[in-house]
């Protein structure tokens, strides 16, 4: 499965983000700046994962379970309120080689969206 052209366009960014590259037309899948970012706000996700109110590391297993099978460029959210859910999410996705492309917080209540 091919990803979705938001995951491209938020991959293509954060990397030149990363590398401290001002972002043009060219760079960023052939669009301007506004159609970019407005399509990444509207960024498809292709999985949900709630685990709120699990304590860690069931967040992690769920994790592992439902992105097993997952093309790479599919778009995953995953919303816990444990509270080393975030930093367990985040170094889970570091060592799988996963692009975080948001990350949300409402209370305890924390939403991270990657691309596999």
């Amino acid at each position: 499965m091919t990803p979705s052209l938001a995951a491209v366009v938020s991959r293509n960014v954060l990397e030149l983000t990363a590398r401290g590259t001002v972002a043009s037309a060219s760079d960023t899948a052939g669009g301007d700046l506004d159609t970019i970012w407005s399509q990444e706000v509207a960024m498809t996700v292709d999985k949900e994962i709630n685990v709120v109110g699990k304590a860690c590391p069931i967040p992690l297993i769920a994790l592992a379970k439902e992105v097993r099978g997952m093309d790479k460029g599919q778009v995953v959210r995953i919303v816990g309120n444990d509270p080393i859910f975030e930093p367990s999410i985040v170094d889970c996705c570091r060592e799988r080689g996963f692009t975080i492309l948001e990350t949300t917080r409402d209370g305890r209540t924390v939403s991270i969206i990657f691309a596999l």
